[in-house]
């Protein structure tokens, strides 16, 4: 028999050729950190959703709290802050909470431009409101002469809980609410 000078074990190469075993195990390898990403993106847009859906819902209900008293002092402001709070921490991801309450009168029968700000108190380092910020929400009804609205505005500083999806880590959520007092004309603020 003639001897080959290059052995080749062509059967090796075969089984070799046809044995599977391992792909599975390196494909997973190289999908699994793209799906970490979409993952934690995912969760990340979700707990931004739903700190926006628990500002909205803490918004209303402060407003609504606020527009059932007859008048306001610094203590009924601070239990308002502190409803703001409790409510929000419920939401997910960390949030800190920060409000500018004010009441807005109409004195005369004009137009929205004759009307003033009575008063408005901050909590948590809010900055003030103009009467532009007010009007230019769209949330203004139409107000009768002496009567006031209160109008709050609440942003929340979310901060997500994973960065790696190139999401910014601190988000803004600003949200609005403007109601009419319930039983009086105008709500004071008693210092």
């Amino acid at each position: 028999m003639k001897e080959r000078l290059c052995k080749i074990d062509f059967e090796f190469i075969r089984r070799c050729w046809q044995t599977r075993s391992g792909v599975a195990a390196v494909e997973f390898a190289l999908i699994l950190p793209v799906l970490v990403v979409i993952l934690f993106g995912l969760l990340s847009i979700y707990t931004v959703a739903m700190s926006a859906k628990y500002a909205q819902h803490t918004v209303f209900a402060i407003t609504d709290i606020a527009t059932r008293q007859t008048s306001f002092d610094d203590d009924r402001f601070d239990a308002l802050a502190a409803s703001a709070e409790a409510l929000m921490q419920t939401s997910p991801g960390s949030n800190t909470v920060t409000f500018t309450m004010a009441s807005v009168i109409k004195p005369t029968a004009g137009t929205w431009e004759d009307w003033e700000i009575d008063w408005q108190k901050s909590y948590n380092g809010a900055s003030p409101l103009t009467l532009e910020d007010i009007v230019s929400s769209g949330h203004t009804p139409v107000l009768q002469q002496g009567n006031s609205l209160i109008y709050i505005r609440m942003e929340v500083q979310h901060e997500t809980i994973a960065d790696i999806t190139g999401l910014p880590g601190n988000m803004t959520i600003e949200r609005t609410a403007t109601f009419l007092p319930r039983y009086v004309q105008t709500i004071n603020f008693i210092e």
